[in-house]
């Protein structure tokens, strides 16, 4: 082979670019990092929703010349965030009767059971039922409308028939440039609830059943919840947690977590809480289950779990919050009011 043709190859073989044999792919290779955090699916969509909003609703730039680039960069977060949210079960609705929905994401069959074309053009009607409280539904969509964001549960209807207990998130849209439209956005997900069967039964575990509404009163507690605080039921009922609290309990935390559950999500806790008769520390991890009585999330079961371990010099306090979702979760999901 003469020298111009080896030449000519290597020329080739230079613009085809190197072989796979020839390439480094260690660098994608993933590594293990000890020290990383596994995020519930729950707290990762807030965590990248609530970062795609940002960039969306970032303000332009007061100089001229960037405000085409402020613009291009909204148009290209706002794709982004479109893309996204068709993952999350919502739906757009018109805030005025008779609640027309505008879109709808394909993600909302696997709440809900109800494809696209089945919802859009129609009333919020086709998702409700006997248990519906239709008048509270009607009034946090308007009040999102009025620029109010909040959070509540309700029971809602699968294509089936078969009720779900959800929890519907409440917001305004908001156009490309920041302002409020005239849609509501309701974001729709499985709720987190237990029987009140379940909660009045006794099942060996140290519980109490307070009311959903402050301050908060308690209703019933277990015989190993007495145990563990040395105290008697009728010491308790009629009153509020605030009997076990001490000087080292986040009474204000707490309180939020009790709120929080309203929207029918479980709440998790480390906590330290106190022994009336002797005033001793007790450190429990707390777990806040939305009951289920009539149809609406009346109580909650607050299990504590003592830790054993607390107070030792080799304890170290965990996290005294621990958001996250509910075991419950998966399988409430599923579950009828019925079952």
């Amino acid at each position: 082979m003469s020298d111009d043709m080896m030449q000519a190859g290597a020329s080739q073989a230079m613009q085809a670019g190197p072989s796979a044999k020839d390439v480094d792919y260690s660098c994608l290779e993933d590594e293990d990092d000890e020290n990383s955090l596994e995020l519930d699916p729950a707290t990762f969509r807030a965590f990248v929703e609530g970062a795609v909003k940002d960039l969306y609703l970032a303000e332009k730039p007061g100089e001229g010349g960037a405000e085409g680039a402020a613009a291009a960069n909204k148009t290209g977060a706002r794709f982004g965030y479109n893309a996204y949210v068709g993952q999350v079960p919502r739906i757009m609705v018109l805030p005025k009767a008779p609640y027309n929905i505008v879109h709808c994401s394909p993600a909302i069959s696997e709440v809900l059971g109800f494809r696209e074309r089945e919802m859009e053009g129609r009333s919020l009607n086709i998702a409700q039922g006997p248990m519906t409280n239709v008048a509270l539904l009607q009034a946090k969509i308007n009040e999102a409308h009025g620029g109010t964001r909040s959070e509540h549960a309700f029971i809602l209807y699968t294509n089936k028939g078969e009720d779900r207990v959800v929890t519907i998130e409440f917001e305004p849209e908001i156009n490309v440039n920041g302002e409020a439209t005239e849609k509501v956005i309701l974001t729709i997900d499985h709720g987190d609830w237990v029987p009140k069967k379940i909660a009045d039964a006794e099942d060996g575990r140290a519980k109490v059943t307070v009311k959903a509404d402050k301050p908060w009163n308690v209703e019933q507690t277990s015989p190993s919840f007495n145990d563990m605080y040395a105290l008697k039921e009728e010491m308790i009922l009629g009153r509020t947690l605030n009997v076990v609290f001490g000087p080292r309990t986040d009474a204000n935390m707490f309180r939020q977590l009790l709120m929080q559950a309203k929207s029918a999500r479980t709440q998790h806790v480390d906590m330290w809480t106190c022994r009336p008769s002797d005033m001793s520390h007790v450190f429990v991890s707390v777990s806040i289950f939305p009951v289920l009585d009539k149809g609406e999330i009346g109580h909650f079961m607050v299990v504590f779990k003592h830790d054993e371990m607390a107070g030792s010099p080799q304890f170290t306090s965990p996290r005294r919050s621990r958001p996250g979702s509910s075991p419950l979760a998966a399988a409430a999901g599923r579950m009828t009011i019925s079952e």
